[in-house]
């Protein structure tokens, strides 16, 4: 608390005893005059008033009194004057006008007979180190000259014999204050070289820095500048890329549209083809072959129209969800109608383990049954003389997994995460000699997020594949179908 209250004190000194006209080594030495011109003015002031305040009640009867307070009055004008000199004009003026006047106050302190011989010499001594100090460290000889000079002189004007011993130490003080004030000097001298080279490499790397930061500053705008017109750009292609996937959803709905119907007549009409030759008896075989040649064709491009329909609306968000109880012994029974022509085609035998007899399932049906069937046509049309495997049974407490193994050709391990983009197949040397567009699995995907699930595949080349559905265990715990009041969702 202290410090903090001394510091503006401190400043305020430290104003004052600047100075304003000379630079350099000279304004170092002024400011050490304007201090001991301070500390002067100071004790003078302080001694007029103790003078005055001695001397209040006799109003100065005494001369000597009188002259005193005169004197410290003239001495605390003269500092006063000499401190403005040294400010504003010149130092070296005002530091050698300060030393005279004080040699001059010293001698005129004593006894001329006392001073001569010696009794005023410590103070005579001070002029002559401060000459070092405020002038030049050369100068302590001139000064001691000049009080040996004096003290000379006033020996005969008193009559009285030289002081030799005076003069010797005089000038011994010259020389001790010679040799400190020039290793001082040097000392000085080195530090403001130092110091000015340490200013020159501050201002070096102040520039450098300056340099460095106006360069950072232009780089992060230019970066800012790419950053938004990239930004601008990404901006513009995705709103294009939307438009394009928005046309491309209506242009595949409004085609699968169009497509269907004329196939749908196409596959009418070689079913009739086929049902009245059977009929008649007596349509050429090679006909007969040819329309059913035609009737699958149309049922397989139906079918690839129908994928891509599919796919198309669940990309548009377009899809609805019937949620309802499934009986899972009835919905397996619906599976095996539909997929064990496709399982027996190869020669493959079908097994299914079902571990949830007792829960009733509740999902969309239709989604689930478009799921289950994906998956069981790709077993079969990969697997050849071999076994698929259907086993559902409950993971945990909340979800149910659906799984289908096969001891088909299998999948390689980098084509694993890509059978589920859109027309894509595992290019396993063998895929590419089968029917399908691709679209199966990712339907399936999609499907199963729909409906809260997923799917991942384990595979192994010509070991077979397992596919992995987990639904989450919407259930109700009963043998008989459940209404809709009594539906769980968990």
């Amino acid at each position: 608390m202290l410090k903090m209250n001394l510091n503006p004190a401190i400043g305020y000194i430290k104003n004052l005893a600047e100075v304003h006209n000379d630079e350099g080594e000279w304004n170092r030495r002024g400011r050490t005059l304007n201090v001991i011109l301070l500390a002067f003015i100071v004790l003078s002031i302080f001694g007029m008033l103790s003078n005055y305040g001695y001397q209040a009640g006799t109003l100065f009867e005494d001369e000597s009194a009188w002259l005193t307070f005169v004197i410290i009055a003239l001495s605390a004008i003269s500092n006063i004057t000499l401190y403005y000199i040294n400010t504003y004009y010149s130092v070296k003026h005002a530091a050698s006008a300060f030393l005279m006047i004080l040699i001059a106050l010293l001698f005129c302190a004593d006894n001329p007979i006392e001073t001569v011989w010696g009794r005023n010499m410590v103070p005579l001594a001070i002029p002559i180190v401060m000459a070092g100090l405020i002038l030049n460290p050369n100068f302590s000889f001139l000064i001691a000259a000049i009080i040996s000079i004096g003290s000379i002189v006033l020996a005969y004007l008193t009559q009285q014999s030289p002081n030799a011993f005076g003069v010797i130490t005089y000038f011994a003080l010259a020389l001790i204050s010679w040799l400190t004030t020039r290793n001082l000097e040097t000392a000085i001298i080195d530090l403001n070289v130092v110091n000015k080279e340490l200013d020159e490499r501050v201002n070096l790397r102040t520039q450098e820095l300056s340099y460095t930061n106006n360069l950072l500053e232009d780089e992060r705008r230019l970066l800012e500048q790419r950053v938004s017109k990239r930004t601008s750009e990404i901006t513009e292609m995705n709103a294009h890329l939307i438009q394009m996937s928005r046309i491309k959803d209506e242009f595949l709905a409004s085609m699968s549209h169009e497509l269907r119907t004329p196939l749908n007549a196409i596959i009418g009409y070689s079913e009739g083809i086929a049902e009245e030759a059977e009929l008649i008896g007596t349509v050429d075989p090679i006909i007969v072959e040819d329309v059913e040649k035609i009737h699958k064709s149309g049922r397989h491009l139906l079918k690839i129209i129908n994928d891509i329909l599919d796919i198309s609306k669940l990309e548009a968000n377009q899809t609805t969800i019937h949620m309802n109880p499934i009986d899972l012994d009835l919905f397996i029974d619906k599976l095996l109608i539909t997929i064990e022509p496709a399982v027996q085609k190869q020669n493959n035998a079908l097994v299914i383990e079902n571990e949830c007899d007792d829960v009733y399932f509740v999902s969309d049906e239709f989604k689930l049954t478009q799921i289950m069937l994906n998956l069981l046509s790709n077993a079969a049309k990969f697997t050849f003389n071999g076994t698929i495997k259907l086993t559902i049974q409950e993971v945990g407490a909340h979800e149910i997994a659906f799984s289908i193994s096969d001891t088909g050709v299998g999948i390689p391990e980098h084509a694993q995460e890509q059978i589920f983009l859109p027309f894509r197949q595992a290019e396993n040397g063998q895929s590419r000699s089968f029917d399908g567009s691709g679209l199966g699995l990712a339907i399936s995907s999609k499907l199963a997020a729909i409906l809260s699930g997923s799917i991942s595949v384990e595979s192994a080349v010509g070991e077979g594949t397992t596919f992995s559905l987990i639904m989450p265990k919407q259930v109700v715990e009963t043998k008989r179908a459940p209404n809709s009041e009594e539906v769980v969702l968990i």
